[in-house]
């Protein structure tokens, strides 16, 4: 029996692509807060593990009222995912049908790329100085500050963009995960903008500066049509107890973000003036990773990981080749190791 026959055509030709994290080395791949979660995030959860015998509310109502309070937006706007891939997936599994075109400006995180792909969309990769689209499609997907390049687009930009999408009958995905890094996250947030424009969905993350990220608990907010139809199709049960937990704690502790953004910001500069001094040219950024770029990232990559040290080679980035890498900013300690690694690979 031939098995492949019978599967989609998308799903036998799409393949994931290896991203930062999972690594027993000192992890630079992974552009995740370098403190971790709030304290009150591990009490939270020590003090729930009962919930480990019960089923999870299917809704995340708790959660989303904990969310329509941080962002002053209704909770039937939100959208609750097994992280914000899983949000990325299903919105392809609704939207998109074979043929249909996607646009995708690169470089940016493959995530989009591989939904899209799956559901046999036309996909068609677009320089991010051509924004915004003036051509026709079904979905734009578009990161916000952009992964891997770190950089935000004009808020001014952003707006001209959905308003292009609106014309045009588009939807736009807008991956807001790495915002909370951000000077004045709300200056630069579209989620003001979901009522008006109900072609826009805005994708957010509890596992970057919340540092949860092997709690697997993202979230997106849409217009309410939008949200309803992703709510009533998504997997039921697709955030456990302890993760929905985890997220509202994160929320009572906003002190702990800020925190970490003050100490993060300060070390980027430290470690941009240090890799800086050893001759490599690194690229500004506004959230808590920079891209660095070399002679050849795939021999940096590898010398880097026999001192020890991970760090996210960009080579396989769509619109990217082999003189990248990226680097997330670690604790002080952690970065002073990564300037003697550079150094000594220099020497």
């Amino acid at each position: 029996m031939d098995i492949s026959s019978l599967a989609k055509e998308g799903y036998l030709r799409a393949e994931p692509r290896r991203h930062g994290g999972s690594t027993d080395l000192l992890d630079f791949s992974a552009s995740i807060n370098p403190f971790g979660a709030s304290k009150r995030v591990y009490k939270a959860i020590r003090d729930n593990l009962d919930l480990i015998t019960k089923y999870p509310d299917p809704d995340a109502n708790e959660l989303k009222d904990a969310i329509s309070n941080y962002l002053s937006i209704d909770k039937d706007n939100i959208i609750v995912g097994n992280g914000s891939n899983e949000i990325i997936h299903s919105f392809a599994n609704i939207f998109i049908d074979k043929g249909d075109k996607v646009i995708i400006p690169a470089p940016t995180f493959y995530e989009y790329e591989f939904a899209s792909d799956k559901n046999s969309a036309m996909i068609e990769f677009i320089d991010i100085d051509r924004l915004p689209v003036k051509d026709d499609g079904k979905v734009l997907f578009i990161c916000n500050p952009n992964n891997p390049t770190g950089l935000l687009y004009k808020p001014s930009l952003m707006e001209e963009i959905i308003e292009e999408a609106y014309n045009r009958s588009m939807l736009v995905m807008v991956d807001e995960c790495f915002i909370e890094f951000v000077d004045k996250p709300s200056d630069h947030s579209l989620i003001d903008y979901v009522d008006e424009y109900n072609n826009l969905i805005i994708l957010r993350s509890f596992t970057k500066a919340f540092g949860l990220a092997g709690l697997r608990i993202g979230y997106a907010i849409a217009s309410k049509e939008l949200a309803s139809i992703i709510n009533k199709t998504k997997i039921t049960w697709n955030t456990n107890a302890l993760a929905q937990i985890a997220a509202i704690e994160a929320l009572n502790d906003l002190e702990h973000i800020e925190k970490s953004k003050r100490i993060i910001k300060k070390e980027k500069m430290y470690l941009k003036r240090k890799i800086e001094k050893l001759g490599y040219h690194v690229y500004n950024s506004d959230v808590n990773f920079f891209l660095l770029r070399c002679d050849d990232s795939i021999t940096l990559t590898n010398k880097l990981s026999k001192h020890g040290i991970a760090v996210r080679d960009c080579s396989n980035f769509t619109n990217m080749s082999d003189d990248h890498i990226r680097v997330a900013v670690r604790k002080h300690d952690d970065n002073r190791k990564l300037i003697e690694a550079l150094g000594m690979i220099n020497d």
